[in-house]
């Protein structure tokens, strides 16, 4: 081939090359979404064939929750550790590592994360690609990926992704002056959280009027619309609310 015939064919083949390179790219997406190992499709799998999860010596699970392509346990010592996929720092460990699909990962190679101050975990929630957790205090503490002001600190920056994001460098999210967290409940790109006067408060993309405050503004992703700023939901008189959820938008 010569001239354009053979700059065509060239193209072509260039084309198919990134095809290639493409669909190899999702089939790793995927392999990573399952964790490296697929368990419990094939017959003999699960039951006393499934091992259990090493989350350290003398450890036990007190709460376990799933993300989108990531994993969390609450531990009996009030620590928190997470594996998987760790895009936007969704695992919390200073980095976008991917954690628990290789030897040497889990147990006691995997750390708990930190937050600061000697606090430990009293309830935790798992969004896509972002975590809450309500600490020993009251105060809540969130990290991962951040567009929409999900993480409630006023900005859109994603947290847990680099060094000095966590631990005493990450913020409390400010709820009101006095206000502790009892309950948080995260989806894909908004957060809400049950507060200790009962009332609820909720933050992130609105697209849908999902926060619930009658409009489609985005709220917790500039500063000034967090603490007091932010107020509880309208949700009638006499209303008792026992515990929050929130769907996947």
């Amino acid at each position: 081939l010569v001239g354009d015939d053979a700059d065509a064919a060239g193209g072509a083949r260039d084309r198919r090359v990134v095809l290639r390179d493409r669909r190899a790219d999702l089939r790793r997406h995927l392999d990573l979404a399952a964790l490296a190992a697929r368990r419990g499709d094939q017959a003999g799998e699960v039951s006393t064939a499934l091992s259990p999860l090493n989350i350290g010596t003398g450890r036990i699970a007190s709460k376990h929750r799933l993300g989108r392509t990531h994993a969390c346990v609450k531990l009996d010592s009030g620590g928190l550790k997470c594996w998987g996929a760790a895009n936007y720092g969704a695992n919390g460990y200073g980095d976008s590592r991917t954690r628990g699909d290789g030897r040497n990962e889990m147990g006691d190679s995997l750390p708990e994360l930190a937050f600061g101050g000697g606090e430990t975990v009293s309830d935790f929630a798992l969004g896509s690609n972002y975590g809450c957790a309500i600490l020993n205090s009251g105060s809540l503490k969130c990290w991962g990926y951040n567009n929409s002001g999900q993480l409630g600190y006023g900005d859109t920056a994603n947290r847990g992704d680099g060094v000095d994001e966590m631990g005493d460098f990450l913020p409390s999210v400010n709820l009101g002056a006095g206000r502790a967290a009892t309950q948080v409940a995260v989806s894909g790109t908004h957060t809400c959280a049950l507060l200790d006067d009962q009332n609820v408060k909720c933050w992130g993309a609105n697209t849908y009027g999902q926060l619930g405050y009658g409009d489609k503004v985005v709220r917790g992703d500039h500063a000034g619309e967090m603490g007091d700023s932010l107020p509880g939901l309208q949700l009638g008189s006499g209303v008792v609310v026992a515990s929050v959820t929130v769907g996947i938008f």
